[in-house]
């Protein structure tokens, strides 16, 4: 936009030359540009700006010389000059074809004027014009006006903190060796883990093109966060995390985080040992060699051959059976289940509940084991509490020997049955002592004060309170010593029960006592007495 104080100024276009008077009161109001784009639109070609700066910047009032007469562009020179602007609008483009007439000879004004009269409004490069026209060759898209391109926004992008790409592969070995066992398949987190960041899109910067207009920039897209089952976000809505303990998958895009661990299929060389901290199901078999172990419950589908499978914290349910070939290894903190369980050994914390029959195992087990329906063949079988089967033993005469109870020395078993018998007499008479003080406690509380002989009667009770719990403290320590801390086993029954038959070479140990079957028994029950071990028949 013109300067309108420019028209103030005075120019003498006389046979001498130009001249131009600045008046004293527009000095510093007027810029050299502000008088080039006001003789460039008059079409004047040949101005002196360098000597027009030098009088504005005097701004006398006086009319000083300028420069030659005025001459306005040749119109004629327009086929030989052509201007382009890119398509983004960014630059100006100078094509120049010089004629060979010399009245037609192409002037850095004349180029300047064609610019300016493509509406180029951004500082050119009059340097290069100005070689142009010296040099007098012919041009083709010189560049010699620029605006500023547009600076785009930035995307959002996630920044994923764990391996979400489900491609399992063998351990390599330092040596070169190949280990299928150990297959990087489960993406195990933990509870408040963070998954993912967020990074916001960022701000572009518009541009300018040569026309002295804006060129809008292209915003960054925003991302959400894969935020799916059991994930949580933070309060910014940059940031990811578990919600819980579990492992990792991605479906939908999104990231999930589950308890439980689902193998589709078998556990083998396409999955590799599974270790995880939750639920494991396998709704296939765990192949031979193969390992599954976890904290939580696992369930087994399928069968269970030669594999090592163990909860730590949890139960074993396996719905088929177990073929173990002398290498199962099954351990659990709870209970354990099966259809069958062979050649294999066994540990529980709880309870082992079979339908069909466990043959020559090693099981051990601090609850019952149950097979109420089925067969116990060969192997040793041991339960802190009690045994129940169908049949014991084998018609072949199959050694088989079933362990209730735990070893214990005789005569501390008689000693221990003896304090346990004066212990009950004693926590007897200490109910009854605190149930006489509770008595006179209300009484006093009614009475507010408690008459002498009461009172007498109080402390009388008080103190043999604390004799009966100093000599009932003394006789548990003496009894846990005597049993070795398992005190426990005094309170317990173990047993061993043959719902069908039980067949000679079935060996029986209760505690310190072993029995050893010389007959066929049907429907029996074996206990523990402290004299020994009873036998009685199930009605």
């Amino acid at each position: 936009m013109t300067n309108p104080l420019v028209q103030q100024l005075f120019f003498l276009n006389s046979k001498d030359g130009v001249f131009l008077s600045v008046p004293p009161a527009l000095k510093g109001k007027i810029s050299v540009e502000d008088v080039r784009e006001e003789l460039l639109r008059k079409r004047i070609v040949n101005a002196d700006y360098d000597r027009i700066a030098e009088v504005l910047a005097r701004a006398s009032g006086d009319l000083e010389w300028i420069g030659e007469r005025f001459q306005r562009f040749d119109p004629r020179k327009n086929k030989y000059i052509h201007v382009r602007i890119s398509d983004d609008g960014v630059y100006a483009y100078l094509s120049v074809r010089f004629p060979r007439r010399e009245e037609q000879q192409i002037t850095a004004g004349d180029l300047e004027y064609k610019l300016w009269e493509s509406s180029i409004r951004v500082p050119i490069d009059r340097e290069k014009i100005r070689k142009i026209a010296a040099e007098k060759k012919n041009v083709v898209n010189e560049v010699v006006a620029a605006g500023t391109p547009p600076v785009h926004g930035e995307d959002g992008k996630l920044i994923f903190h764990v391996k979400v790409e489900n491609d399992p592969k063998p351990l390599i070995l330092e040596d070169g060796r190949v280990d299928f066992h150990r297959i990087d398949s489960i993406r195990l987190v933990k509870k408040d883990q963070l998954l993912v960041t967020r990074i916001p899109p960022k701000e572009g910067k518009p541009g300018t093109n040569v026309f002295g207009e804006p060129i809008p920039y292209i915003p960054g897209g925003d991302v959400k966060l894969p935020r799916g089952l059991n994930t949580y976000v933070s309060p910014d809505e940059t940031k990811l995390f578990a919600k819980i303990d579990g492992h990792l998958y991605t479906q939908d895009g999104l990231l999930h985080v589950e308890r439980v661990y689902v193998v589709r299929n078998d556990v083998d060389f396409s999955t590799g040992d599974i270790h995880y901290i939750g639920d494991v199901i396998v709704n296939g078999d765990v192949k031979t060699g193969f390992t599954v172990e976890t904290e939580g419950n696992i369930l087994v589908r399928g069968n269970v051959d030669g594999a090592y499978i163990r909860s730590r914290k949890g139960n074993i349910i396996i719905e088929g059976g177990v073929f173990g070939k002398n290498k199962a290894v099954l351990k659990a903190a709870g209970d354990i289940k099966a259809e069958f369980i062979q050649h294999a050994k066994i540990e529980a914390g709880g309870d082992v509940e079979v339908k069909k029959y466990v043959l020559a195992c090693e099981l051990d087990c601090r609850g019952l084991i149950r097979i109420p329906n089925g067969s116990i063949i060969g192997g040793h079988l041991k339960s802190d509490q009690g045994i129940i089967a169908g049949e014991i033993g084998s018609p072949k005469n199959l050694r088989t020997s079933v362990q209730v109870g735990k070893p214990i020395d005789a005569r501390a078993w008689m000693d221990a049955l003896v304090i346990n018998k004066k212990e009950k007499r004693l926590n007897k008479r200490l109910e009854s002592v605190k149930e006489q003080l509770n008595f006179l406690r209300l009484l006093e509380k009614r009475m507010k004060k408690l008459s002498p002989e009461k009172q007498r009667e109080l402390e009388s009770l008080l103190k043999e309170q604390e004799q009966l719990q100093q000599e009932i403290a003394k006789l548990s320590e003496e009894k846990r010593r005597l049993l070795g801390g398992n005190d426990t086993v005094l309170e317990q029954t173990p047993f061993v029960q043959a719902n069908l038959q039980i067949f000679p070479g079935v060996v029986i140990a209760m505690n310190q006592f072993v029995q050893e079957v010389t007959s066929n028994l049907r429907s029996v029950k074996f206990l523990l007495k402290a004299t020994g071990v009873e036998r009685k028949t199930l009605l």
